[in-house]
């Protein structure tokens, strides 16, 4: 009788020769945005595309329908080396709404090749002009198209008339270099308060860093995995 299969490897399991290591320094930091920015650039290394470290899924609260948690992934600027955390969004999306009532949020940034994590949690409020700009200037034209035709997240009864809709902002700009940002898109900017580097570890041990700001001064503790 032939012997019974073995379970399939987790991935912390798998050998992985050669594989990049995220830096977690002992001591810790004081704060943790230096090391953090750290983790983004090799992480922007490992991406097929570099825009893909820089995804995050968003978990904001919704009072209006059951369950109340929302959540959904988002592309996020600034610079993280400084704390700066930015989304752009369509002023009448539902996180937008969301985070006027409840501005709590929770991200998560998951970098599979690397089997790590961040995790951040803060308020998010509004951001000024420059960085509404900031969230659309890189967008690419079909992009930039859809954001003005676009009633985010609204319901689509007709296909159709959205790209006519589509079809009209392109014509509208066809002699532009640029499409420019439509009034109703914002940026959302983040005062992050909390930080966790998680890094997965051999047999399950985990490696997990978490500041939290107590005042003006960030505060680090071990935690178990």
């Amino acid at each position: 009788m032939s012997e019974p299969e073995a379970p399939p490897q987790t991935a912390t399991q798998r050998a992985k020769p050669q594989q990049t290591r995220l830096p977690l320094p002992e001591p810790p930091p004081d704060e943790p945005f230096a090391l953090l920015a750290r983790w983004l650039v090799i992480a922007e290394r490992h991406e097929r595309h570099a825009r893909a470290a820089c995804l995050a899924t968003i978990e904001t609260a919704d009072h209006e329908t059951e369950p109340a948690a929302d959540a959904r992934i988002v592309l996020v600027h600034g610079d993280l080396a400084r704390g700066e955390v930015l989304l752009g969004t369509d002023d009448r999306s539902p996180k937008a709404r969301q985070t006027q009532t409840a501005p709590r949020v929770a991200l998560v940034f998951h970098w599979r090749h690397l089997d790590a994590q961040v995790r951040l949690r803060g308020i998010a409020g509004r951001a000024f002009d420059a960085e509404d700009d900031q969230t659309f200037e890189d967008r690419p034209r079909r992009s930039r198209a859809v954001a003005w035709a676009s009633r985010q997240s609204a319901v689509l009864v007709d296909p159709d008339e959205l790209a006519r809709r589509v079809a009209a902002v392109d014509e509208r700009f066809a002699a532009a270099e640029q499409i420019p940002r439509p009034p109703t898109w914002r940026a959302l900017r983040v005062a992050v308060d909390e930080v966790e580097l998680w890094r997965a570890g051999a047999r399950r041990l985990h490696r997990r860093l978490r500041w939290r700001l107590a005042g003006d001064a960030w505060r680090c503790e071990r935690l178990e995995p």
